[in-house]
């Protein structure tokens, strides 16, 4: 939560979201929402993915799942195609396995955008802060050099 806190501004005026907009999660106040609206049309891609997974499996197969969708990210990024994955999509599940006509097993659970990125975009010029490793994960075993 805190990470999130800190990038939220980083990428917030790239996107044209202001305060109104990041108040109501997403939408503006007149109603509409570009940053939902640009998000849910894979931000313009001309790719767009949709990740499901059969909802009987059990939790360690999402970091399979997790897993091979990182393989996809470095496999296009090996032939130069950018991807963003987004999990805006996992809570629309209902509307995305009727117009995919998903079997009654399956939940969605991420969707990614694949295409050729513009490194000159605002977004992309944004700087992203990073958490130190040893904030979010505990290393035993290694010296403290690593952390």
């Amino acid at each position: 939560m805190r990470f999130k806190r800190r990038a939220f501004p980083a990428l917030g005026s790239c996107i044209q979201v202001g305060a109104a907009t990041s108040r109501t999660r997403g939408r503006n106040l007149g109603g509409g929402s570009d940053r939902t609206e640009r998000n849910f049309s894979f931000f313009g891609a001309p790719v767009g993915l949709v990740f499901t997974i059969d909802r009987r499996l059990k939790p360690h197969s999402w970091i399979d799942l997790g897993l091979f969708a990182q393989n996809v990210m470095i496999a296009a990024k090996a032939r130069g195609i950018d991807t963003c994955p987004q999990v805006a999509f996992a809570p629309f599940h209902d509307v995305i396995a009727t117009h995919l006509n998903l079997p009654p097993a399956e939940v969605t659970a991420f969707g990614m955008s694949m295409g050729y990125g513009d490194p000159d975009a605002e977004v992309n010029q944004a700087g992203m802060p990073r958490e130190r490793v040893h904030d979010f994960a505990r290393l035993v075993g290694f010296p403290e050099s690593l952390h």
